[in-house]
């Protein structure tokens, strides 16, 4: 068995429910955190528009002399410091989106198709998926000896463990 068959098919997930449970699991997952960044940035706007609806008010108490233009302008500094505050948390949210589970499911399918890309590339290309994969591969005398960069350590390990969850038990831990 040649270097890379061998080493690259070592990294694929056999068991094909298990890989489409697993691809699933993290689709619900990034579904779930969609639904709560939405949630989220739904309270954080309705509070910039309270604070709006605030600063309005208190024109109107101006107005009418009830509240001093000083402590109008000292709280109009509070409440605009707590807008500017939300207009960075709700585009921090933007940012994060999935990116987490595109990435893992990115990782996944690399890992599925590591044997198939490598033998269809040139030659750099694969040279950077050995140095994606490998954080060190190197001759001792005429054998080749190989450390994987992380996280492919720990695929390689998973890919042949035979403790995987194979069904529903009862204590369940996800949906």
């Amino acid at each position: 068995m040649s270097f890379e068959r061998g080493l690259l098919k070592k990294l694929k997930i056999k068991d094909e429910k298990i890989l489409k449970e697993t691809l699933d699991y993290l689709s619900v997952v990034n579904d779930g955190k969609k639904h709560e960044f939405n949630r989220e940035v739904a309270a954080l706007k309705e509070e910039h528009t309270k604070n709006q609806t605030k600063l309005d008010n208190m024109i109107d108490l101006v107005s009418e002399g009830v509240l001093t233009k000083e402590d109008f302008l000292r709280k109009q500094e509070q409440i605009k410091d707590r807008q500017y505050e939300l207009i960075d948390l709700i585009a921090s949210y933007d940012e994060i989106d999935d990116k987490f589970s595109k990435k893992l499911t990115s990782l996944i399918n690399l890992t599925q198709n590591a044997y198939e890309t490598f033998k269809g590339s040139k030659i750099n290309e694969k040279r950077e998926l050995l140095k994606l994969l490998f954080s060190n591969l190197f001759l001792n005398g005429s054998k080749l000896e190989y450390d994987w960069a992380t996280p492919f350590d720990k695929m390689a390990e998973l890919t042949s463990c035979n403790d995987w969850r194979t069904g529903w038990d009862s204590n369940p831990r996800y949906a």
